[in-house]
């Protein structure tokens, strides 16, 4: 096994940048800590986590999406589908059950990696899906207790 080191990499064309592949080009990080109450059902909503970045040809995107959620009110137990988009494409979804009482806190954790991308600004966001309970609604980032993350980590290729 041979060991390079340097002082400096510079770019051979200008503009290009220098990539290494596998590694972390760049990262877009969105803390949202605004209370959002959600009592539409059999719907997608969006959750506010939502962010553009400009990626480089062939480069793909990890999102990771830290959703602090909970029950208000209602059943004791419900459940939502939690889903990852760039633009209309879904690239991540999951089933959360909750199995929680009125006003208590959960957190939900969702990630993906996308597929390469053309070089280009592309749109990411975080959509929930309440299940159907009656009475029941959903409330996001608890003033004062929790908040949401919502990460995006270019990848070279």
């Amino acid at each position: 096994m041979s060991t390079l080191y340097v002082d400096t990499i510079t770019e051979k064309t200008s503009g290009n940048g220098v990539q290494i592949q596998d590694h972390v080009v760049q990262v877009k990080h969105q803390a949202f800590a605004t209370t959002t109450i959600i009592s539409t059902q059999n719907a997608w909503i969006d959750t506010g986590l939502t962010q553009n970045i400009t990626v480089s040809q062939g480069n793909k995107i990890l999102a990771n999406c830290d959703l602090c959620s909970g029950q208000l009110s209602g059943a004791s137990n419900m459940g939502m589908y939690i889903r990852l988009l760039e633009g209309s494409n879904v690239f991540s979804s999951q089933h959360v059950e909750e199995h929680l009482g009125s006003y208590t806190l959960n957190n939900t954790h969702i990630r993906g990696l996308s597929s390469a991308l053309n070089a280009g600004s592309y749109t990411f966001k975080c959509q929930v899906f309440v299940l159907p309970v009656a009475s029941a609604y959903f409330r996001f980032n608890w003033t004062g207790v929790g908040e949401s993350h919502f990460t995006l980590m270019e990848i070279a290729q």
